[in-house]
């Protein structure tokens, strides 16, 4: 039976290694990075050739046929190179996708993940009628909580903590993507507007440690805290992939041998930074549960976790009496 009209044109099984045809070049492409032991090496190898191209995954397929010049094919090579080396797809493509976000992430500042997208969820379902007043996000990284929850109105202003400078200058750049306008600057913070319906949301970006000893939190109490904190144990950063082990920040990861550190600071601190009635978020690892439970326990009313879609236990929420 014939094609239909139009209808991209059936993939060689055996591209010729010497053609410049776009679809020759991406199943080579997935070819290569199969070999590399890459996990989705089909979507990779779309994902690198559509950003090399500025087109999207469908705009490859209408286009199947269309030669790429020598340069473009060297440079697809060259992204070939880097990811089958394990180098993470979204430093290779410089952003990362988080709920309606596309962010620019970039060596040094900790990949969005899906399953972080649930303390955005979980703050939207708490979220006032007419949306938090304020509210802080503690170790931003790439900005993504933040920026979720001032674009998604589930709060007007937002102070963006991180100890990492190359972070928060990340985060500084994607909230100018959005739309925000630098309203102010002094030593370690950086004050942005933007202008939503006719109200204004605020970011504030602070340099300092929330997790630490000497932890400290400009502008406490706030009515609603979240948190990406580092949780990952030891133990469990050893098994991790390589390309996280080797390219991701390891500091934003690991924090103490049983990855609790962090958590054992807040705990300790959210009494003081939370308003009365406050509301903290925050993510955790799949098997901490316990261990979570007994320390947020000493100074909250009801603590609960939430499980994120592959069924594994991923925000703990805790409520200031």
């Amino acid at each position: 039976m014939a094609a239909p009209p139009g209808s991209p044109a059936p993939a060689s099984r055996h591209p010729n290694p010497d053609s410049n045809r776009l679809m020759d070049l991406l199943l080579l492409g997935t070819e290569y990075l199969a070999g590399k032991g890459v996990e989705n090496p089909r979507l990779d190898a779309e994902l690198l050739l559509a950003h090399l191209l500025k087109l999207d995954r469908v705009g490859l397929y209408l286009h199947h046929d269309r030669p790429l010049t020598g340069e473009e094919k060297t440079s697809f090579r060259a992204l070939l190179v880097r990811r089958g080396k394990g180098e993470p797809l979204q430093y290779i493509n410089g952003h990362a996708g988080f709920r309606n976000l596309d962010l620019i992430v970039r060596p040094g500042v900790l990949i969005p993940r899906p399953e972080t997208e649930l303390v955005v969820e979980l703050a939207a379902r708490h979220c006032p009628e007419t949306g938090f007043e304020r509210a802080a996000d503690l170790g931003t990284g790439s900005g993504a909580i933040a920026l979720s929850l001032l674009e998604e109105g589930i709060a007007k202003e937002v102070v963006a903590v991180d100890i990492s400078v190359e972070a928060l200058n990340v985060a500084a750049e994607n909230a100018r993507l959005l739309g925000f306008d630098e309203a102010g600057k002094e030593e370690g913070t950086l004050r942005f507007e933007k202008s939503v319906n006719d109200e204004t949301r605020l970011l504030i970006l602070v340099e300092g440690d929330v997790f630490g000893e000497e932890a400290n939190l400009p502008q406490a109490p706030f009515p609603l805290i979240v948190a990406n904190p580092p949780y990952v144990s030891e133990v469990e950063f050893s098994t991790l992939a390589q390309e996280i082990r080797i390219h991701e920040p390891r500091a934003a990861l690991v924090y103490g041998a049983d990855g609790l550190d962090a958590h054992r600071t807040l705990a300790r601190l959210l009494p003081k930074w939370l308003e009365p009635g406050g509301l903290f978020l925050g993510e955790c690892g799949a098997g901490q549960g316990d261990a979570l439970r007994e320390l947020h326990e000493t100074w909250s009313r009801t603590v609960d976790r939430h499980r994120d879609y592959a069924g594994h236990g991923r925000v703990v929420e805790a409520w200031r009496p």
